[in-house]
């Protein structure tokens, strides 16, 4: 039998998760971009980091809504495509947090250092 897995959640937590996701994104996205103009390396690490933690979150949402995405599952691989999904999802959040902790060694070895009264 093949049909579409749902994990139940209440209609609006779907929109307002993908939704929320995005908008956080976005935003750490463009402040990002504006700390980091100057520091050529530290930018395509903080890159890095969003890139892998937009792949997190794709996996995380198909784990989480595939069923109202459009998902279609068989029911004997419901299990595999949930954990296949929140593997993918530990890697690439894995991945995210290495390219953030990169960053912060490249914004050390420029002497910008935040534990100064936030500024240097």
């Amino acid at each position: 039998m093949i049909r579409q897995y749902n994990i139940p959640f209440e209609e609006e937590v779907m929109p307002l998760f993908i939704g929320g996701v995005s908008v956080v994104g976005l935003i750490a996205l463009v402040i990002g971009c504006l700390l980091l103009y100057r520091n050529r390396r530290a930018l395509c690490l903080f890159f890095g980091h969003m890139a892998s933690l937009a792949a997190a979150m794709m996996f995380l949402i198909r784990c989480l809504f595939g069923g109202r995405l459009g998902i279609v599952v068989p029911d004997f691989h419901a299990s595999e495509f949930q954990s296949l999904n929140l593997g993918f999802f530990g890697v690439f959040w894995a991945l995210s947090m290495l390219f953030l902790v990169l960053m912060m060694f490249a914004l050390r070895k420029n002497g910008a250092s935040l534990s100064e009264n936030g500024t240097r």
